[in-house]
């Protein structure tokens, strides 16, 4: 008889399975989902709090377009009061400002502006020149730019540059 025909298979020696893990691996695994949910509630923080909103991307390059385009003294002026007034209208609601005209509204600009601009010495160009065109209403190269960087300081709520 031959001794290798009384050898058995040994029963028991199946493949190892991954899982379940050791207590170890489940910790490490549980701290990395919790790493990178912190790093990802961290980035959402982030993006929120200093990234600028869509709106002022959108109306800062609607100035520069204006600041392109050889339009009118009047077009001019009723393109840079349109968008203080989008601006103004996204910034504080719908309900703050949208229903004011005439001095009421170069009031309420003035008390939110963030350069405490006097919007009440840009009167006459912004209530009088969109509708009526006089020697005393059409602006000045430097008061249209005066104007222009004032409403470039209220959409980016800095400082008033030469723009």
């Amino acid at each position: 008889m031959n001794p290798t025909e009384q050898l058995r298979d040994i029963d028991g020696l199946y493949a190892v399975s991954p899982f379940p893990l050791a207590t170890g691996w489940w910790i490490v695994i549980g701290l990395s989902i919790l790493v990178l949910l912190a790093i990802w509630l961290g980035w959402q923080a982030y993006r929120r709090r200093y990234r600028p909103p869509v709106w002022i991307k959108a109306a800062t390059q609607q100035w520069q377009n204006l600041e392109k385009q050889s339009l009118s003294p009047q077009e001019q002026v009723i393109a840079l009061q349109q968008l203080l007034r989008i601006t103004a209208i996204k910034k504080y609601g719908r309900a703050a400002c949208a229903g004011l005209s005439g001095d009421a509204w170069l009031t309420w600009l003035t008390e939110h502006d963030p350069n405490n601009v006097n919007w009440h010495d840009y009167r006459c160009f912004l209530l009088e020149l969109p509708y009526h065109v006089t020697e005393n209403t059409t602006p000045t190269v430097t008061e249209l730019q005066q104007l222009s960087a004032a409403v470039y300081a209220w959409i980016e709520e800095g400082e008033l540059t030469d723009v």
